[in-house]
């Protein structure tokens, strides 16, 4: 759990040419990023994401990574412009749909919120993610019912998995 130290030996690792091509020094600056995150460090964290997509412009794992670090910083114009990059270079990616409803929600964009938590179950109908921020949207739209729905589905969802885990566990048994 030594989150900081990992992300320091990463960043530096990353930065030598002996370290690989540029795909793979883009891989380790982007652990590195993660590191950063999980040691509450967002700005660290930006700037090694920042470093990777240097080595790998329009990458849209990294994007999406830079969005988080700028979501935890509450940079909401920069979460939207990095997941619309992100959904540029792989259109259709779920996790980016909900992250940029989430930030356009964040932005008071309910109209675009909702397209893309839409589209996002359009192309996943019980990722629970999208179910989650679809079901805030409605409730902060004032549809009360349908959030709730939401919600249930999400708990469906996830007892439904539970079940899956302790069936297989079961069966190995």
């Amino acid at each position: 759990r030594h989150y900081g130290e990992a992300a320091k030996r990463l960043d530096a690792l990353a930065r030598k040419a002996s370290a690989g091509g540029a795909e793979e020094r883009a891989q380790i600056m982007g652990q590195a990023g993660n590191a950063w995150l999980l040691a509450g460090q967002p700005e660290l964290a930006m700037a090694s994401f920042t470093a990777a997509l240097g080595l790998m412009p329009g990458e849209a794992v990294f994007l999406i990574d830079r969005s988080r670090s700028s979501a935890l910083l509450k940079k909401w114009t920069a979460v939207e412009t990095d997941l619309s990059a992100a959904l540029v270079a792989e259109p259709g990616n779920v996790e980016a749909l909900v992250l940029r409803s989430s930030a356009r929600r964040a932005q008071k964009n309910m109209q675009g919120a909702m397209g893309d938590v839409t589209q996002a179950l359009v192309l996943s109908p019980d990722y629970p993610e999208a179910l989650v921020e679809r079901g805030l949207l409605r409730s902060r739209l004032g549809d009360k019912a349908g959030a709730r729905k939401d919600f249930m589905r999400v708990l469906e969802i996830a007892a439904s998995e539970d079940r899956k885990t302790a069936d297989g566990a079961r069966d190995a048994a």
